[in-house]
């Protein structure tokens, strides 16, 4: 019997806020948006623009705190 493997391939989402692609804005991806602004999480150039909220160019906390509100209120 063959043994198969599959690979999981995350969508683009396209939500802003949803920096981790599972198509809804959470605490996680907050979470997410702090660490990379505090320089210990990395982040492509899709979820860069995912959680780029106020569009400025910069990723900070003011992007992770309006993610969370956004999250609250979902």
């Amino acid at each position: 019997c063959e043994e198969k493997q599959t690979e999981v391939i995350p969508s683009l989402s396209t939500l802003m806020g949803d920096v981790n692609g599972d198509g809804k804005v959470s605490a996680f991806d907050a979470r997410i948006v702090l660490q990379f602004a505090a320089e210990i999480k990395e982040m492509d150039e899709h979820q860069f623009k995912l959680a780029d909220i106020n569009e400025d160019g910069k990723i900070t906390a003011f992007d992770a705190r309006r993610i969370l509100q956004i999250a609250a209120n979902s």
